[in-house]
């Protein structure tokens, strides 16, 4: 394995000798491949997906790009870290911080209403955030947003994992390839019906 920049290459053998990262069964994870990994002393996860998609290289391009202005403005989000290239596999990889929480799918199941409200709240509060981060250039828009995919950490701060379901419009204004590939949730789940507004 060698480390250069923002860069990690690695050799097939290498990635699959990683241990693997398990998350909760009852948690969907369709989309890749979670493997712990150590950096500099401190624990991450590579995310690598199962399916090569234009788009999912674009989003981590733009997200390496802007990560600092992101996370600056909205630290809720676990963005990638780090490009990992892995000989002969042409998927998208990256790095991640290992977040210690629970799912807010977990909380959610809870019969207390007004810990619900509370989370829900903050949670709105961070979306809120999207349409207004300074010195970026596109827009930002949430697709796979599901309680899955949020986290609540050991200091009860929400953050938002599976950023590369998060979308950076591109070039053509794409928003959204197929909005039905989301998941269904019982509490959230973003507009399938939204097209860009010029």
């Amino acid at each position: 394995m060698k480390v250069e920049n923002n860069e990690i290459y690695m050799t097939e053998e290498e990635f699959n000798a990683l241990q693997d990262f398990k998350i909760d069964s009852n948690i969907n994870n369709n989309e890749g491949i979670l493997k712990h990994i150590e950096i500099d002393g401190e624990n991450h996860i590579i995310k690598k997906h199962k399916r090569e998609r234009e788009r999912t290289h674009y989003n981590l391009n733009m997200f390496l790009k802007y990560r600092d202005c992101l996370t600056q403005y909205i630290p809720e989000l676990v963005l990638p870290e780090k490009k990992v290239i892995i000989m002969r596999d042409f998927g998208p990889a990256y790095t991640m911080k290992k977040i210690n929480g629970v799912p807010l799918e977990w909380v959610l199941r809870d019969s207390r209403i007004k810990i619900k409200i509370q989370l829900l709240q903050k949670l709105g509060q961070i979306i809120n955030k999207f349409g207004q981060i300074p010195n970026f250039p596109y827009n930002l828009y949430i697709g796979d947003l599901h309680e899955g995919n949020i986290l609540i950490t050991t200091n009860k701060n929400l953050k938002i994992i599976d950023t590369l379901s998060t979308y950076i419009e591109n070039m053509d204004g794409l928003i959204f390839e197929t909005p039905n590939e989301a998941p269904h949730s019982k509490y959230l789940e973003y507009n399938k019906e939204r097209t860009k507004v010029n």
